[in-house]
């Protein structure tokens, strides 16, 4: 069932954007710094989604590596946390009185 819903979520995704550019088929015109160029508005637009998505995950990147190093302290704590009670658990008690 849940293939299905996902099979059913891409399909309409592509169906939009199909549509989106058939609705957008006048060129515009890209100036840069060297040279000009005439490209369709929707390869415009889905150029530029596509550099914003991976500038993002590329600006993710450095924050989930540092939270995985912080995960690997942690866990390493706990486990020195855990040696260290199992082995205060083993020894055997002492009445000082």
């Amino acid at each position: 069932m849940l293939r299905f819903l996902k099979l059913l979520l891409v399909l309409f995704v592509v169906l939009v954007a199909a549509s989106f550019t058939l609705l957008n088929d006048q060129t515009v015109v890209l100036n840069y710094y060297l040279d000009q160029r005439e490209l369709p508005l929707a390869w415009v637009i889905f150029f530029s989604l596509s550099a914003g998505w991976l500038l993002g995950i590329i600006s993710v990147t450095g924050w989930l590596v540092s939270l995985r190093w912080r995960l690997r302290e942690a866990e390493r704590k706990a486990d020195l946390a855990e040696t260290e009670v199992r082995n205060l658990r083993r020894m055997p008690l002492s009445d000082s009185f």
